[in-house]
């Protein structure tokens, strides 16, 4: 892809500060929400997001969760 650019020093840098930098936000925004949802102490290491949001109310989170890892895999595979 490098060569398909105009400026390949300079797009190649903004392309990857500003991915990482998105990457970062959103894994912050997620952390934040999941230490607001219940205590610190209570996070479970194996499922965090499951089993908070079933903690919560949310019970069908853990299928949601594996329909995600499995179309991940497929688009994964696919590529």
């Amino acid at each position: 892809m490098a060569e398909e650019t105009k400026n390949p020093a300079k797009d190649i840098l903004i392309g990857l500060v500003s991915a990482m930098s998105i990457t970062t936000s959103c894994f912050c925004l997620l952390a934040l929400v999941l230490c607001l949802m219940q205590p610190y102490t209570k996070i479970d290491p194996d499922a965090p997001f499951s089993v908070a949001f079933s903690n919560v109310g949310l019970h069908d989170t853990r299928s949601i969760a594996l329909r995600a890892l499995t179309r991940l895999s497929v688009v994964i595979l696919l590529t």
